[in-house]
């Protein structure tokens, strides 16, 4: 069989593909690509067990049915530095492929198969749609919240709940919380499902910034997303996620406003001082002022004064300050408002533009 195809046809869904691809997997299959050519369509699959990634390619001719697997990571290479204008030969053999491109020839060896593996769809299926921006937008103020390596292993997820046309999702690894409420429209359904940290960074690299329609078909124990020639699926983490409203702060009772720019500038500069290991900082709120301090072991110092608007009592409270600055790089506004209750209780952080969109930082003893 010999395959004409260009770069540019090839080139962005075997990008996307490649990225969940294992280079030192203790099982082989996971380092290759699943090939399938048949009539006028090409897919190309990879998985590492707990993630599946499919793309479609149209080709201009007509072709018998063909399957086979290579190795991934030097096939993508292959193909990213090749001329981009130049035609591109691909003839499958019986134990090998061979690329042609203007001179250049390559081989590599056709793999084995019947062990890969696909992603289980089972139980009863529920579907909604959303825009890739909207997507884009719930993850990226959110993410970096989600836990590492924890031995609670929910909180190495994302939390996606849909009801009422509204979908909210919640990440915390137990010191930060970041939740986020958006709508979406066409779908009656009410669910939940954790995302895992990996799936969840894959979602981020492969939906653009537009307004293209995503869909999410929700199984028992893992998802199907589909976006146009792209199909991404992934299992869930089937376990309980924390009743995180519960942690929301009742009856705050002092509430500091101050310039979102000049806070980061700020604690950016006292992070320089503070402990590696630690980065503890200590805050003093009273009457329109605001003092960052941080110290380390070798006795040196920082603090920081700024004037802010400060509405209630006198208090001291220790953070670790590179959570705060983690919360406030995904803020684009003017102004942050910091709800406090108590120098014990966790601080509500939010943008006075974006209601929908919070943070929740716990203190810490100094």
């Amino acid at each position: 069989m010999k395959i004409d195809i260009t770069k540019s046809d090839l080139l962005q869904p075997l990008r996307k593909v490649v990225s969940i691809i294992s280079k030192k997997s203790v099982i082989p299959e996971l380092e290759n690509l699943f090939i399938e050519v048949e009539n006028y369509e090409m897919y190309i699959k990879s998985t590492s067990l707990d993630m599946e990634i499919v793309a479609k390619i149209f080709l201009k001719k007509k072709y018998k049915k063909k399957v086979f697997s290579i190795p991934g990571k030097k096939f993508f290479d292959i193909f990213r530095f090749l001329s981009e204008k130049q035609k591109i030969t691909i003839r499958v053999e019986k134990k090998k492929i061979s690329i042609f491109s203007n001179g250049s020839s390559y081989t590599l060896s056709i793999c084995k198969t019947k062990n890969f593996s696909n992603i289980e769809l089972i139980g009863e299926k529920k579907v909604f749609f959303i825009s890739c921006k909207k997507l884009k937008n719930l993850i990226q103020y959110t993410y970096f919240a989600i836990g590492k390596s924890d031995s609670r292993y929910y909180l190495n997820g994302m939390l996606f709940e849909i009801k009422n046309k509204e979908i909210c999702v919640v990440a915390t690894d137990g010191h930060r919380l970041a939740y986020f409420l958006d709508t979406i429209e066409n779908t009656n359904i009410k669910e939940k499902f954790i995302v895992p940290r990996v799936s969840i960074m894959e979602i981020y690299k492969i939906v653009e910034n537009s307004e293209k329609i995503v869909e999410f078909q929700i199984f028992k124990s893992s998802i199907k997303m589909s976006i146009e020639k792209l199909v991404f699926s992934f299992k869930t983490i089937s376990m309980e996620y924390p009743k995180y409203h519960s942690v929301f702060p009742k009856n705050p009772n002092r509430f500091l406003y101050i310039n979102c720019s000049e806070f980061k500038k700020a604690l950016k500069r006292v992070l320089i001082i503070s402990c590696e290991n630690f980065q503890n900082t200590r805050f003093l709120l009273k009457k329109n002022k605001l003092e960052i301090i941080s110290e380390n072991f070798s006795t040196e110092s920082a603090k920081e004064i700024l004037n802010v608007k400060y509405i209630g009592y006198p208090i001291e409270m220790g953070f670790n300050v590179n959570y705060l600055i983690e919360i406030i790089n995904t803020i684009k506004c003017k102004e942050i408002k910091i709800s406090i209750t108590n120098e014990h209780s966790s601080i509500k952080i939010q943008n006075e533009e974006e209601k929908n969109l919070l943070y929740l930082l716990m203190p810490i003893y100094l």
